[in-house]
């Protein structure tokens, strides 16, 4: 059913498909509701809501599909809010929602146990995450660029998987937190163009895995280098293009690319 943009509203009896595995509806740009019945589909896998601009809510019934492994809800414009049943999804493990509307996630978000991949780039009416997001012990990739989120939880630190992080454009963000270090298989890090970084917390030089570093854009506070413990031993790419302020390095590997 991708791209029926004249489709508003699923059939009530949509439950009765037992069997259905994959269902697309990307495209259905007036697509309003899901029907409650949608969480009889248990053996549905894949479910893709991505440019369905009218889609206002997901019914409470959407934390019955045990079995979804991927869900896509890019530029889902007019969807504010998850339902707290969102947590039930424990087998999820993809989430594109690159563009939606979120103002925040359900604090039952943590009950994500096999999350992966978070995306959430150009989510702009994000302002904050929940702190029981650290419970999401399998997470590899999180993309957060052009939110408006202003801190990360402190104990950001826990999400020992993580070896993504994309930041990029994260106006408001200020400051991380000193758990951040922490993050001990990060190898991809890009906070470029974070005009209101003020500085980098000391332990950030306790991130021995990365190997692509991106500050280019960001302001820092005046007079303000980088911390002078870095040993980002397998560092290969850095980037401080039109870094403001920022007026010391720290002796890096030779193989570094500068």
């Amino acid at each position: 059913m991708k791209d029926c943009i004249a489709l508003e509203r699923l059939p009530k009896n949509i439950g009765k498909l037992s069997k259905l595995k994959v269902l697309n509806l990307c495209g259905c740009s007036t697509l309003k509701t899901l029907p409650s019945s949608i969480g009889a589909l248990e053996a549905l896998e894949d479910l893709d809501l991505a440019h369905c601009f009218m889609l206002e809510a997901l019914p409470n019934s959407i934390g019955n599909l045990s079995n979804l492994k991927t869900l896509h809800l890019d530029y889902c414009k007019n969807l504010k809010e998850l339902p707290m049943t969102f947590g039930n999804l424990q087998n999820l493990v993809y989430l594109w929602a690159q563009g939606a509307s979120f103002f925040r996630l359900p604090n039952s978000f943590s009950h994500l146990l096999n999350l992966k991949v978070l995306d959430l780039n150009y989510c702009m009416n994000l302002h904050d995450l929940p702190p029981s997001i650290s419970g999401l012990v399998k997470l590899r990739e999180l993309n957060m660029g052009k939110t408006k989120v202003e801190k990360l939880p402190e104990d950001i630190g826990e999400l020992e998987n993580l070896k993504e992080l994309r930041l990029a454009g994260c106006k408001h963000l200020k400051i991380l937190p000193q758990s951040f270090g922490c993050l001990g298989q990060l190898e991809h890090l890009d906070m470029s163009k974070n005009t209101s970084l003020e500085m980098l917390p000391e332990s950030f030089g306790q991130l021995q895995a990365l190997n692509h570093l991106y500050l280019g854009g960001c302001s820092f506070g005046e007079g303000i280098g980088l911390p002078k413990n870095l040993n980002l031993l397998n560092l290969v790419e850095l980037n401080l293009g039109r870094s403001k302020n920022l007026k010391c390095l720290w002796e890096c590997d030779r193989h570094t690319q500068v």
